[in-house]
């Protein structure tokens, strides 16, 4: 599944959507429709992206989930921290890309799955 985030003023509106494979493309235009539909002034929507998601247009931010995984983005995430955070012995980097990878995302980019 993919998660949107569209942004306006000081509000936040989180969309999970379901996709059988992750097209950023798909999601950036279906982002932009939502922005549309949703009746907020388009001038209200705000330069905002949260923590390990990737932007696509202004008010408008994308990120995957691994499959099975039913938690909100904050949730999955907030775990490949703690796992982070309870190995030792390299640099706290490292460790969040080894925990990403782990946990089956890019870590190069969390916003996504790791396809590598």
């Amino acid at each position: 599944s993919i998660k949107l985030q569209l942004s306006a003023g000081n509000v936040g509106f989180m969309r999970r959507l379901l996709y059988i494979n992750g097209d950023v493309a798909k999601a950036e235009k279906l982002g932009e429709k939502l922005k549309q539909m949703s009746g907020i002034p388009l001038d209200a929507f705000i330069e905002h992206t949260p923590m390990s998601m990737q932007p696509l247009s202004k008010g408008v931010s994308y990120a995957e989930s691994i499959l099975g995984d039913t938690r909100g983005h904050g949730m999955s995430r907030a775990e490949v921290i703690s796992d982070a955070l309870r190995m030792d012995g390299t640099p706290f980097l490292a460790r969040l890309k080894l925990s990403l990878s782990a946990n089956g995302y890019d870590p190069d980019n969390p916003a996504l799955r790791n396809t590598k």
